[in-house]
């Protein structure tokens, strides 16, 4: 999937035919579906090179995951006195926050940003939510292992789902940013399946079998579930405009928690990552 729910195209043609083709399939064949379904949905097909276009090259460390290394890279300059961790959505990489790093940079952060796995410069072309789970809390031990402080957090999208499922003790004592946030990230897939004509049932079987092989139901994981972790320290930014994660889905999210929501405009799921405004309100929130 090049975005996290698909494209937002009309039905395909013969959208009828393929969703009684993997009806068919996943009913008689139900490990082989779930084959087909991995590499459908859980392959980014993210552009995985690139040249880091910051004002600063980082150091580059490897993590290990059980689906393989990860990258983690840190920029940083020596006069630099505080830290903050990046961590990116479906299909992107560290790429993504070239600018926000250089701001970032610009206002006294030294700066960590992960590949996941399956993006970037990062092992293999599979990742899923529980791989983004599995990345984070490598770079969270690592960082402990290191004596290294890390109380400032940044997401976009698929990133923050994955923060918000780690156990709590990773949230604490942070203050988290998270970016275009999808709150219904499983209707927002099924729905997806709907559209383009692929059988529900195909997505539900692999996402079973993922659940199984991990011990957590990927129902557990819906951001729902994590609603008791929402704090003060927590701000969400997103677009109303967004057509990938749904603004009132956030809003819903966020309700009656201690959390702040900051809503912008026109700027959609990807582009906010682009706004000046957006950045003023990272630094302030974090400062």
């Amino acid at each position: 999937m090049k975005q996290i729910y698909f494209n937002q195209n009309k039905p395909p043609k013969f959208s009828k035919i393929t969703k009684a083709a993997t009806f068919g399939l996943t009913k008689t064949f139900p490990k082989l579906s779930a084959r087909l379904a991995m590499k459908v949905f859980c392959n980014p097909h993210s552009r995985r090179q690139y040249e880091f276009r910051t004002c600063i090259q980082p150091i580059n460390i490897k993590l290990t995951t059980e689906l393989g290394a990860v990258n983690l890279y840190y920029f940083s300059q020596a006069e630099n006195t505080k830290t903050v961790f990046l961590s990116h959505g479906w299909a992107d990489s560290t790429n993504r926050f070239t600018a926000l790093i250089d701001e970032l940079l610009e206002k006294g952060f030294n700066v960590y940003s992960i590949d996941h796995i399956g993006h970037g410069y990062s092992h293999g072309n599979t990742s899923h939510l529980y791989g983004y789970m599995q990345g984070l809390t490598a770079a969270f031990e690592y960082f402990n292992g290191q004596n290294i402080t890390i109380n400032r957090v940044v997401t976009h999208s698929m990133g923050g789902v994955a923060l918000l499922n780690l156990a709590p003790h990773y949230l604490e004592n942070k203050k988290i940013v998270m970016i275009s946030a999808p709150a219904q990230i499983f209707e927002a897939m099924f729905a997806k399946v709907r559209q383009v004509g692929i059988s529900e049932l195909m997505l539900e079987n692999m996402l079973n079998r993922v659940s199984d092989k991990y011990g957590i139901s990927w129902q557990n994981l819906h951001p729902d579930h994590s609603k008791n972790k929402i704090n003060e320290n927590m701000l969400f930014i997103h677009d109303k405009n967004d057509s990938v994660a749904s603004f009132e889905a956030i809003k819903l999210l966020t309700e009656n928690t201690p959390a702040t929501l900051v809503a912008t405009q026109e700027l959609g799921h990807v582009r906010i990552l682009k706004s000046q405004y957006v950045y003023d309100q990272i630094t302030r929130f974090m400062d």
